[in-house]
């Protein structure tokens, strides 16, 4: 199935690539709300701050995993990696890997959970994780939970009811 790509970040202030990687469905956008990755992480934050929205771009699409992975080792190889100082990309791998469709055990959360657990945070990082986590909370609720919205799905949902309410006794 062709269902996968290859994509990349952009370094706003020095307009090289910085990151590239392949993926499926939205793995490109998760980047923008929490990345793995502490270099493009505390870029992607930067940028955020100075009001610059950093979205992926897409170089191919509908390609196999294979073609996938072989594209992505391929770009990363070509622009090279800051970490091995071959290039301006802040991939910490030559690509290729990832845990496509990987879902963690109960155990292994707790595994990640108990490992993080009375680790000193910078106040920079207490911060940043407040940011992201008001910002997810006012996008859903704001948009979605205002009390114009709730008042038109009662209305809505009254008239259903009623609706049936009506077919049922006639």
């Amino acid at each position: 199935m062709a269902e996968f790509y290859v994509y990349y970040y952009t370094n706003p202030y020095t307009d090289e690539v910085c990151y590239v990687g392949k993926g499926k469905n939205k793995r490109a956008f998760a980047h923008v709300t929490g990345s793995t990755n502490t270099r493009l992480k505390r870029l992607i934050t930067k940028a955020g701050k100075d009001g610059i929205d950093m979205r992926p771009s897409f170089m191919l699409t509908g390609l196999s995993d294979k073609q996938a992975c072989a594209a992505e080792i391929f770009w990363i190889a070509v622009i090279g990696r800051k970490d091995q100082n071959k290039g301006s990309l802040y991939n910490l791998t030559d690509g290729g890997e990832g845990p496509l469709g990987f879902k963690p055990t109960k155990e292994l959360i707790e595994k990640r959970a108990a490992a993080n657990r009375g680790k000193k945070r910078s106040q920079e990082a207490i911060e940043s994780y407040k940011h992201a986590a008001a910002q997810r909370s006012t996008e859903h609720y704001t948009k979605y939970r205002t009390d114009e919205y709730k008042k038109k799905i009662a209305e809505s949902m009254k008239k259903v009811w009623a609706k049936r309410k009506e077919s049922s006794y006639e």
